[in-house]
């Protein structure tokens, strides 16, 4: 949302008990911003979850994993009569896009 209203009818509640400090905060900052605490609320809790997700989708590997990584792209392994069948039933099913 970065900021910009949405036009998408807001049907959905969520509720959340806050500590007098926590709320004070809040407020704050929502001032500083020029929105209301709710306004304010939503778009920092969207943007953590957003950034959370993003995270999770990163996959993260060892150095030793990643050299053996780009190895096995770079220098695959021969097929195996399993994969060359798999392929080849693939190919005679007319699934193919090709």
């Amino acid at each position: 949302m970065s900021g910009m209203e949405t036009t998408e009818l807001k049907s959905e509640r969520i509720a959340a008990r806050v500590t007098p400090e926590q709320k004070s905060v809040i407020a704050q900052a929502a001032a500083v911003r020029g929105r209301s605490m709710t306004d304010f609320m939503v778009e920092s809790a969207h943007r953590a979850a957003e950034s959370v997700l993003e995270e999770n989708r990163i996959v993260r590997l060892s150095s030793d994993h990643q050299k053996r990584f780009a190895e096995s792209l770079l220098n695959p392994p021969k097929a195996n009569k399993a994969l060359v069948d798999a392929a080849r039933a693939y190919d005679e099913s007319g699934l193919s896009s090709r």
